[in-house]
């Protein structure tokens, strides 16, 4: 698995409008075509720094998104300050075992 960290800080008043950008992308994604199979993230417009974290399937589709990236940053730049920047991981997983619940 593989990993998208973006950093960047919104524009005072356009927290509901980024919200409506990200439920709009994440109604077209397909996780069997794209690869992504989550989206965690924290938004402010506060003047503090926003952050957007992306998990990816697979190094194939964790690679195509790279490349559509920055047309997707371009798309919402109206609504940021400055540049946003980005991290990318490749992951690992650990399973962890199961507690039982409190008797």
């Amino acid at each position: 698995m593989y990993m998208r960290i973006n950093y960047f800080t919104l524009k005072p008043g356009t927290l509901d409008a980024i919200k409506a950008e990200a439920e709009n992308f994440l109604r077209e994604n397909d996780p069997e075509e794209t690869g992504l199979l989550y989206i965690l993230d924290t938004f402010v417009d506060d003047g503090s720094e926003s952050v957007g974290i992306t998990i990816w399937k697979d190094k194939e589709k964790f690679e195509a998104s790279s490349r559509r990236w920055q047309s997707v940053m371009d798309g919402m730049a109206h609504l940021m300050e400055g540049q946003p920047r980005r991290v990318e991981q490749e992951l690992t997983v650990h399973n962890l075992p199961m507690v039982p619940p409190n008797r």
